[in-house]
This record gives structure tokens, C-alpha cells and sequence, in this order.
């Protein structure tokens, strides 16, 4: 297997992996559809890259200093994620005027590009990447590139399949019965996240 081919396959089973950034792209896509979904997908992609960066230009501290403040990053990642749950659970569904609604706007970039830099699992993410691709290798900058590239594509593509998820549901959660349904469960998934975070 080669260097590019395992970085893929370790970048976008993160990407896909059930998650908040993944779950807020679901409830936009079915919200606004896919393509204004796609500021969401694109800040969140840009966060991950910018954290790779990080975390691959600076590996020596990052081992130290995330660790040293990932009960912030905990703290205002949880602080987030419940704001964007309740924004989510009180928005009326698609069939509902949007004077109802208090979700009138889809999730921005500053939105996914916040969730994304305030998830520690990003970070930690990042470092087992850097770790397990980069370090180590005598030319650092060569592999960081690489690896920086493909976590943008593996990030664009998986977030953005979440996205196109949430769009295909559109026709079955437009209505105001399984639109609030719909709207519950995500809202309850990203709780469930935040407990994951501080339990698991």
C-alpha cells in the first residue's frame, strides 16, 4: 500500500465517521440543500486542514500543549455544540414559514470552521496523522504537504457526503410532523456527542 493510498484511506475514515461537524452538514443539507450546505462543509474542511498544519509544523509542542488544553477546547467545543443543538431543535421544519423558523439560515463556514478547530477529536485526529504519516520521515515538509492535501479532499468529500445525506431526506422531513422529528434527533445526536466527548 502505498504512503498516499494509507493517508487516504486514515484521513476519510475520520471524515465519514459519525460525528457534530457531520451532523450539523446532515441537518443543513436537509434544511437548505446541498449547496448551501456547502459554506458549512468548506469551513469545517479548511478548520481540519489549518489543524493538521498546525499540529504537522509544530509536533514536538503540539504533543504537549494539546493535551494541556484539551479540557478547554472540551469545555468550549461542548458550550458550542449545544448552542448549535438548540438552534436546531427549536427551528420549525421546511413546511413551515420561515418567519417560524429561528434556524432562517443555513450553517455557515465561520460555523463549520468553529466546529471543527473547537472539536478536540480533530486535534487528536490530526496528531495520530501527523504521527503515524509525517514524523520521522526525513523530509517533513514533502509528507506534510501531502498529507495536508489529501485531509482537505478526504474532509471535503466526507463532510460533504453528509451534506448530500441530509438533502436526499428533504422530501421525508419537509413535513411539520417529521420535520420536528428530524430536527429532535439531530438536535439529540449532537447532545449525545457532547456527552461522548465528556464520558467516552
Amino acid at each position: 500500500m502505498t504512503l498516499a493510498f494509507s493517508m487516504w484511506i486514515f484521513a476519510l475514515t475520520g471524515a465519514v465517521s459519525p460525528g457534530p461537524v457531520n451532523i450539523i452538514a446532515t441537518t443543513t443539507g436537509s434544511q437548505f440543500g446541498v449547496m448551501r450546505a456547502l459554506p458549512f462543509v468548506l469551513g469545517a474542511t479548511v478548520a481540519y486542514v489549518l489543524v493538521v498544519v498546525t499540529v504537522g509544523l509544530s509536533m514536538a509542542i503540539a504533543t504537549h500543549v494539546v493535551p494541556a488544553i484539551e479540557p478547554l477546547l472540551t469545555l468550549l467545543g461542548s458550550a458550542y455544540l449545544l448552542y448549535i443543538a438548540y438552534r436546531i431543535a427549536v427551528s420549525a421544519p421546511l413546511g413551515e414559514s420561515s418567519g417560524a423558523r429561528l434556524l432562517v439560515n443555513p450553517a455557515s463556514f465561520m460555523d463549520g470552521f468553529l466546529t471543527q478547530v473547537l472539536n478536540p477529536k480533530a486535534w487528536l485526529v490530526a496528531m495520530s496523522g501527523i504521527g503515524l504519516f509525517v514524523t520521522g520521515v526525513e523530509s517533513a515538509i514533502s509528507p506534510l504537504l501531502l498529507f495536508s492535501i489529501i485531509s482537505f479532499i478526504a474532509c471535503f468529500t466526507g463532510v460533504g457526503t453528509w451534506a448530500c445525506a441530509g438533502h436526499l431526506l428533504r422530501p421525508w422531513v419537509s413535513g411539520p410532523v417529521s420535520g420536528r422529528i428530524f430536527n429532535s434527533v439531530m438536535a439529540l445526536l449532537l447532545v449525545a456527542c457532547v456527552l461522548w466527548i465528556w464520558i467516552g
